[in-house]
């Protein structure tokens, strides 16, 4: 049995691909633990999860000192944003703690998410073996150079402090697996990516379906009604305000079954037959829907291709413009301007990919090209094999220097003297 510790930001969309891995893993026997803040993460982890908790109150500060300027940016400025005001600054107040944590609980490897740079740099610092989750499909690619080039300054510094040589150009980044929640089909390069760089297709948890889906009115769906999912995840739901009421004005007199997700507090024009909730179980809801209106977030655009599904995206910040061009070179939906759509664009869209069958067909080979990797299964499997690796090269090492040890000294007179 091995020991493997999960290093998660304070980020529900980057927590939940990492579920099924450990589920996966706690199957095969191995002793999983978490390092997160309890703020966020007992909201997701299962209550048999062994979690190491960090400081809520300094993520409390953190939050709200960024609060309101974080729903503001857009495009390249908020990637620099997230970096600059959130990612970097969540590392140095977390750093000691999450190396604390590590060293107590030793693993044999340590599964990091790209933007949880304290563990990262803890790996690095104890050479602790460290496998990186990348939770987001755009995070591996070159798109904006200005901001790439701003990024290795920054970790240039980040490990000048904390004492790490060699000082390495992405630290975030592990050197020998990083595990990819999508597809070279939809990211659209099959060549580009390094071998240590391994495609799993979307990794769902199923435990996390358990313990939600028994609160949706699932009386309520419609099976005489196409039906549409329209989510623009956890972290941007406050902006969604404007959004949500086009959607109303562009469908509120078809006969589409809407299933709108929406914090509890907005105010939404609503047919009869519609359903609004601020959380729904998406995973198994996805099973019952004919179309995903989404921000183009990677959790659920892989989800909705899961099923093969069509989609209608409408990106705000961060990874999601790159995400959604993906949507839309691979055939699998169409893309509107979040904060500039109107209902009539919205209504034809929407007519577009429920009637044209090119859009699922599309989605039905992106479907085809996940189903042909390995998911959370995948993932554990090469977890078991890194820490296989490890463990093996540390037996050569032993052995070799177990050799030099018990070497005889050689004849006096093959010494050089000077």
């Amino acid at each position: 049995m091995s020991r493997i510790a999960f290093v998660v930001p304070p980020l529900k969309g980057h927590i939940n691909p990492t579920l099924a891995i450990a589920e996966q893993l706690e199957q095969r026997g191995h002793q999983v633990a978490w390092v997160a803040h309890p703020i966020i993460a007992k909201s997701i982890l299962p209550n048999s999860a062994s979690l190491f908790e960090l400081d809520d109150n300094s993520l409390i500060e953190l939050f709200s000192a960024i609060e309101g300027k974080n729903q503001q940016v857009r495009g390249i400025e908020s990637h620099k944003f997230l970096y600059e005001s959130f990612n970097f600054p969540l590392a140095k107040l977390c750093l000691n703690e999450v190396e604390s944590a590590l060293k107590h609980f030793q693993p044999d490897a340590v599964i990091c998410d790209q933007q949880m740079i304290a563990g990262a740099i803890a790996c690095r610092r104890n050479h602790f073996p460290m496998i990186t989750s990348a939770t987001s499909s755009a995070s591996i690619l070159q798109s904006w150079p200005a901001v790439d080039l701003w990024l290795e300054q920054q970790f240039y510094q980040c490990q000048h402090e904390a004492d790490i040589f060699p000082i390495v150009r992405r630290p975030d980044f592990s050197n020998t697996d990083v595990l990819v929640y999508s597809s070279p089909e939809l990211i659209g390069d099959k060549t580009c990516y390094p071998a240590n760089y391994h495609y799993l297709g979307p990794s769902i948890p199923q435990q996390a379906v358990q313990t939600t889906e028994d609160n949706f009115p699932w009386h309520l769906l419609d099976k005489q009604r196409k039906k549409i999912l329209v989510s623009i995840g956890t972290v941007n739901a406050q902006r969604g305000q404007r959004f949500f009421n086009a959607i109303s004005d562009a469908l509120i007199d078809t006969d589409y079954q809407l299933i709108i997700v929406a914090p509890s507090e907005f105010a939404i024009k609503s047919a009869d037959h519609w359903i609004v909730l601020p959380q729904v179980p998406q995973v198994e809801l996805l099973k019952h829907i004919d179309l995903v209106i989404c921000h183009a977030g990677q959790n659920t655009v892989s989800e909705t291709l899961h099923h093969a599904l069509p989609l209608l995206v409408a990106p705000i910040r961060d990874d999601q413009p790159i995400i959604a061009e993906q949507v839309v070179a691979s055939g699998c939906g169409i893309q509107l301007r979040f904060n500039r759509c109107t209902a009539i664009q919205i209504r034809e869209a929407v007519e577009k990919l429920l009637s044209d069958n090119t859009y699922r067909t599309a989605a039905a080979m992106i479907q085809k090209s996940f189903n042909q990797l390995g998911g959370a299964e995948q993932a554990a499997t090469i977890i078991e094999e890194r820490i296989q690796q490890v463990a093996n090269n540390k037996k050569i090492n032993n052995a070799q220097q177990s050799v030099t040890a018990i070497k005889p000294p050689q004849p006096e007179e093959n010494y050089a003297f000077c």
